[in-house]
């Protein structure tokens, strides 16, 4: 039922892309993504919902909104640099998949969602620049 709210995290930034600059979308889920994993330190089940809804949302709206930064910022071959964004997407969502849920098994909770923040601060850092352009 969660899944559903990354639907609307898609419709959302679409909408917002229009008005907006896309960096500033991008950056923004990665904040929400964050707020919403910080959530799952929670003890409480209702927190730790929300903070689902909240990642599941932003999750969506930073892989939308960087799926068009890609194609809008290629110069030149548009469609390898989108099929260079999706297969590392699923690349990573592969390996991150996998290796989360080990992390996790053999870990602690607490561990798993430190390890996830700090792969929204590495997202973060790399698409970020000063000039507001993208990496």
């Amino acid at each position: 039922m969660i899944y559903t709210f990354g639907l609307l995290g898609t419709t959302v930034v679409g909408r917002l892309s229009e008005k907006q600059e896309p960096q500033k979308l991008l950056m923004s889920s990665l904040i929400l993504m964050t707020v919403g994993i910080v959530l799952l330190f929670s003890g409480r089940l209702l927190l730790v919902i929300i903070g689902l809804i909240m990642l599941t949302f932003a999750f969506f709206a930073a892989h939308t909104m960087a799926s068009r930064m890609v194609v809008v910022h290629a110069k030149t071959g548009k469609s390898s640099a989108t099929s260079l964004y999706w297969l590392f997407y699923y690349l990573g969502s592969a390996m991150l998949g996998s290796g989360t849920g080990y992390l996790l098994h053999f870990s602690s909770w607490n561990i798993f969602v430190w390890i996830l923040i700090g792969f929204i601060l590495m997202a973060f850092l790399l698409s970020y620049k000063k000039d507001k352009k993208l990496i």
